[in-house]
């Protein structure tokens, strides 16, 4: 999800109302960032499936059922062939 405050309401009744069957967030925390109003810790529980790629045990990563490490810029020369 990219995109705005509209975009992130529309995701957040999708979960509550059953629609999300799997969830992957990337390097974000936003049980932590979003305000408690929203519920999202809440709602995770309504997802048969959070995939979170993350370096850390964060708030969101805790609750996820899958937590796998994301690369960091020591992992990655970004060189091509």
């Amino acid at each position: 999800l990219s995109g705005g405050a509209e975009d992130l309401e529309d995701l957040l009744a999708a979960m509550d109302a059953g629609k999300i069957k799997t969830l992957i967030l990337h390097n974000v925390n936003p049980v932590y960032s979003l305000s408690s109003a929203y519920k999202f810790a809440e709602l995770m529980h309504k997802v048969e499936m959070v995939v979170t790629t993350s370096n850390w045990m964060d708030e969101t990563a805790k609750l996820c059922d899958v937590v796998a490490p994301c690369g960091h810029s020591m992992e990655n020369w970004n060189e091509f062939e």
